[in-house]
């Protein structure tokens, strides 16, 4: 198909030169010039493939900046903390406004990603305590309404709401469907409040 647009592109312009030079009378140059819009065309369109791979659009962009000039992250907690942490019923502030896979350099926006076992899936968006307002006090991951999961992630805060990024190895997800939710541990760490945003996964082997 690409060779297809190239071969009408380079058609047209070509057909464009040869009326243009042929009012001077001169019809070789003309062929000479949709030669060479032909090849340069074909060239760029060889080497340099189509990617598949998320843009940065402007919330990305904010959340790379904001991470990269404060260098935040969250301080780990330990499992049996996280087990223990009670779920307070008042949803937290924010969304999820990216998912993605993330497969070797890769990240490919999906919004029911389907993951093999070496990929992740990433999550990305802004969040805040609903109560106390502002940052809150971390974030984990919570696997099929029961399992919660501390996984890699990344902060950038302002006054308001705090941009997040986190990523789930699909190694520690079960096959076959998997329903995440995110949990954002309260700003005086008392409970967790529940993002409403639910991602659904696909876990499968190669």
């Amino acid at each position: 198909m690409l060779i297809t647009a190239a071969i009408l592109l380079t058609a047209s312009c070509a057909g464009l030169a040869y009326i243009s030079f042929r009012r001077n009378g001169d019809a070789t140059l003309a062929a000479a010039s949709g030669i060479l819009v032909f090849v340069a065309f074909l060239a760029g369109s060889v080497l340099r493939p189509v990617e598949f791979t998320a843009k940065r659009g402007s919330l990305e962009s904010a959340i790379a900046e904001r991470i990269s000039s404060s260098d935040q992250s969250p301080a780990a907690v330990d499992q049996q903390s996280l087990d223990d942490l009670p779920n307070i019923p008042v949803p937290a502030n924010g969304r999820i406004d990216f998912v993605g896979v993330r497969s070797g350099g890769r990240l490919l926006k999906s919004r029911t990603p389907a993951l093999h076992l070496d990929e992740d899936v990433e999550l990305r968006g802004r969040i805040s305590d609903p109560i106390a307002g502002g940052a809150t006090s971390g974030l984990f991951v919570i696997v099929n309404s029961s399992q919660r999961i501390s996984a890699a992630s990344a902060f950038g805060s302002d006054s308001q709401k705090v941009a997040f990024i986190v990523d789930v190895p699909a190694s520690l997800l079960r096959r076959g469907t998997n329903q995440l939710e995110l949990g954002a541990i309260a700003n005086d760490e008392r409970g967790f409040f529940k993002l409403p945003d639910r991602v659904t996964v696909t876990v499968a082997e190669r």
